[in-house]
């Protein structure tokens, strides 16, 4: 499974590797496993399965997705800052997706 996130496989093997990790988050959110923790994964999960199918991912409010993005980049999350970066980026947003 390591050749899955190490990006060798092709484009669907990806984007098959991240429903799973967020299938996996899911669970352990409702099993009540580091809540907090899991949620901050999810939403990472959700942003990279969208920009990989183009803003066609997961269903659910689209705004919620940047603004939690958002709100981790601002707490010093790295991962997230490049992220929503990315999200702005393939938006067309260039000037917002600088600040991140």
């Amino acid at each position: 499974a390591g050749w899955y996130f190490s990006g060798k496989g092709v484009p669907q093997d990806e984007l098959e590797a991240h429903k799973l990790l967020r299938r996996a988050y899911e669970t352990a959110i409702e099993r009540g496993i580091d809540v907090e923790q899991y949620k901050a994964m999810l939403v990472k999960a959700n942003a990279k399965i969208s920009l990989l199918t183009g803003g066609a991912g997961p269903s659910g409010d689209g705004d919620g997705v940047e603004a939690e993005l958002r709100r981790l980049a601002e707490v010093g999350d790295a991962q997230a800052s490049c992220l929503l970066g990315k999200t702005l980026l393939a938006r067309g947003e260039e000037a917002e997706a600088f600040k991140w």
